[in-house]
């Protein structure tokens, strides 16, 4: 199980030597931090004040079991407070990528809490961004410091009152994620859903192809692949004709969307 770190621990390691830095975060159940996210997170450290309490309890590289949902830095805070902080580090790393990210990143973490904070640190363009409530994105250089000291970014982390959660697995249910296409039809049609970073690799892989045919995928059972299945036919049908063929009989769901929506889907 992800333990929390101590940034600030974590930055004094590095200095003393890269393979301290990395057994001190093994030893916190992080084994695959990336070498350019040790230098954003030092980076991001001096952006801090010292005294900055929140840094000494920060989840490393979290993963969301069974969702491949990787967040960079989470802080959990009283008032039950979610900050999280992405690393980039390209200077040229597109706006609306991160844009994208971020509210993907809220999708998840709304769930917990609707007191949040979302940020991407880029800390080879030497910018702050942030996720507003309209899902739009505000940037500031950091740089500044005057104009970084008064960023709700700034504000948000130096005020943060953060507390360590007895399990980060059970904070994050994933079986609240994983929306069931057919047992969720209203959630579905309407587009209430993310898929995990993985199965939209899949699907866009399957976009690509320039041919019709059968195709068949090799997906772990319990990781929503169903959605990925019947989110690719909804995104298809609007170009194309598509056939679903069923195992066995037809469920209400399915019988739904064949009597409405006219889906072509057989036993």
């Amino acid at each position: 199980m992800l333990k929390p770190a101590n940034l600030q621990a974590l930055v004094s390691q590095l200095n003393h030597s890269n393979a301290d830095a990395r057994q001190y975060l093994a030893n916190l159940g992080n084994t695959t931090i990336r070498q350019q996210e040790l230098m954003g997170i030092e980076k991001l450290v001096h952006l801090l004040p010292v005294e900055t309490s929140a840094l000494q309890a920060v989840y490393i590289g979290y993963s969301v079991p069974k969702l491949s949902k990787e967040f960079d830095l989470l802080l959990f805070g009283a008032n039950n407070q979610i900050i999280n902080v992405e690393l980039k580090s390209d200077a040229h790393y597109a706006a609306e990528k991160v844009r994208k990210q971020l509210v993907n990143h809220k999708y998840y973490l709304m769930n917990m809490s609707d007191n949040l904070s979302l940020y991407t640190y880029n800390s080879d363009a030497n910018r702050v961004y942030t996720l507003e409530d309209d899902d739009t994105l505000e940037s500031v250089s950091t740089t500044d410091k005057e104009a970084l000291s008064s960023t709700k970014f700034y504000q948000d982390i130096i005020a943060c009152q953060p507390i360590t959660l007895p399990s980060i697995d059970q904070a994050f249910n994933p079986d609240q994620y994983l929306v069931s296409p057919l047992a969720q039809l209203t959630t579905f049609l309407s587009g209430q859903y993310h898929l995990p970073h993985h199965q939209q690799l899949i699907q866009s892989n399957l976009l690509a192809v320039k041919h019709s045919g059968i195709f068949a995928m090799n997906i772990a059972s319990s990781t929503g692949k169903n959605l990925m299945l019947y989110d690719t036919v909804k995104l298809l049908q609007t170009s194309h004709r598509v056939l679903i063929v069923q195992i066995g009989s037809l469920n209400s769901g399915q019988s739904y969307l064949r009597r409405i929506y006219g889906w072509q889907i057989f036993t």
